[in-house]
């Protein structure tokens, strides 16, 4: 990867972030694509945006959420791409909410291997992989823009210091037949969980009731689009499950972010590259110390991504996601 291309890929976030801030400030028309999905101008633009300034620094193909796909044939001859949501999040931003952002992901060999995600409203973006480490940039979208390179060079690490812990994760029995609910007096904190805005469905809440059963306080937040991966990269948030459809260009970024964070994202089956379902307590062992844990995987033939459940460096550090 060359020196310009990590700049590039900020100030084209920033870019489609500050172009979406202009169409939000007025009226705008809302669509429904096939899949029945909402979409907007502002996800166009954005596409066309990205699009321009990646191709400026780089010859990678370039999969976008708003362009046609390419065949499987093609995908497999690549051995890296860019995979890119130009506007992630548009149902709250047609509600005009703050959480929408624009993600992108390099990925090599089907693993994404950096990721960066922008959040204009909230006048962040975030960066990083699993090799190189994340970190986050404050300023308004055309600040960071103008002068990437200043931004990156002034960027905080991840995860944040906190001044929460979460509790600890339920110990094995010494028979092996299940986690322990006996938990030591540092336990009796709160796991944060951050859970989507709009895509809180049964198996997601399952997993969640999973944890109360082992005798796990929770504190439920939720929210929209990649904001909850950088909550958990972070360390706003211990865990983030997500056991809903959604697409590969919906976690790629974040899935980058949280690994350079000290996080893991850990896959939890479901639709995508494993196609075996889950429910909240095979969902909770593989998760929790069950010892099957593995990462989530990408590469589905459709682009669907499988379930997962998302761990910040805090929460791993209190033996959660082995």
């Amino acid at each position: 990867m060359s020196d310009s291309v990590i700049p590039a890929l900020v100030a084209a976030a920033c870019d489609a972030g500050m172009n979406a801030l202009g169409v939000l400030s007025g009226d705008f028309e809302v669509d429904t694509k096939d899949d029945n999905s909402p979409v907007t101008r502002a996800d166009f633009e954005a596409d066309r945006i990205i699009r321009s300034r990646l191709r400026a620094v780089s010859e990678l193909p370039i999969v976008s959420e708003e362009h046609p796909l390419p065949s499987p044939e093609d995908r497999s001859s690549w051995s890296s791409y860019f995979l890119v949501d130009p506007l992630d999040g548009t149902r709250g931003f047609i509600e005009r909410g703050d959480e929408f952002g624009v993600s992108i992901a390099l990925m090599d060999r089907e693993v994404p291997t950096l990721g960066v995600i922008a959040l204009p409203i909230q006048e962040a973006v975030y960066i990083g992989g699993p090799e190189i480490a994340s970190v986050r940039l404050s300023g308004t979208m055309t600040e960071i823009a103008r002068a990437p390179e200043s931004a990156l060079g002034a960027g905080e690490r991840l995860p944040r210091p906190t001044d929460r812990m979460p509790p600890a994760a339920p110990r094995r029995s010494s028979i092996g037949d299940g986690p322990d609910s006996s938990r030591d007096s540092s336990s009796d904190l709160t796991l944060r969980v951050v859970a989507s805005r709009h895509n809180l469905n049964a198996e997601t809440r399952a997993w969640i009731e999973a944890l109360r059963r082992h005798s796990v306080t929770v504190e439920l937040v939720q929210a929209g689009s990649a904001a909850k991966f950088a909550m958990i990269a972070e360390g706003a948030a211990d865990v983030y499950p997500r056991m809903a459809p959604c697409m590969e260009w919906d976690t790629a970024a974040g899935v980058a972010i949280v690994h350079g964070a000290g996080g893991r994202v850990i896959y939890a089956g479901g639709p995508g590259a494993g196609e075996t379902g889950s429910n909240g307590d095979t969902a909770f062992a593989a998760s929790g110390g069950a010892g099957r844990a593995e990462t989530i995987r990408f590469g589905d033939r459709r682009w669907r991504s499988s379930y997962f459940i998302a761990w910040s460096a805090h929460a791993l550090s209190r033996g959660w996601g082995d």
